[in-house]
């Protein structure tokens, strides 16, 4: 199953935003692209392009370069809905996973118990 971020099309990109969404603070370029999981250069070049829409703010802390997501820019009000939205899909998604292996084990726990109650009659222990 292709991720949401892949469907929206440039993947990082997406990822470098929803690793920006969930920072409460400025983080630094190596940080971010570390939780995004793309290469930092890549990060740089992404996070240029959204300082000049302003869809993120550019923060100069002593020698280090911090950013941090501008949350008067509209369009974090829909991205904010979409990973939200990403977030609660891929948590119901995980649940069926869960549910389908808790069933895959209680079925090995229920021929295990068959065969242990079978192996029992034969020795005759109770």
């Amino acid at each position: 199953m292709k991720s949401l971020g892949h469907i929206l099309g440039g993947s990082a990109r997406f990822d470098l935003l929803r690793a920006l969404y969930y920072q409460h603070d400025a983080v630094g370029l190596r940080q971010l692209a570390r939780l995004a999981g793309v290469h930092p250069h890549s990060a740089e070049r992404m996070l240029k392009e959204l300082v000049k829409e302003a869809v993120v703010l550019r923060n100069q802390s002593h020698n280090r370069t911090l950013f941090r997501r501008n949350r008067d820019h509209a369009d974090w009000l829909i991205l904010s809905s979409v990973f939200d939205a990403a977030d609660r899909a891929e948590r119901r998604l995980r649940s069926v996973e869960r549910n389908d292996r808790a069933q895959a084990v209680l079925s090995f726990i229920e021929e295990a118990g068959a065969m242990l109650k079978k192996a029992r009659r034969r020795i005759h222990v109770a």
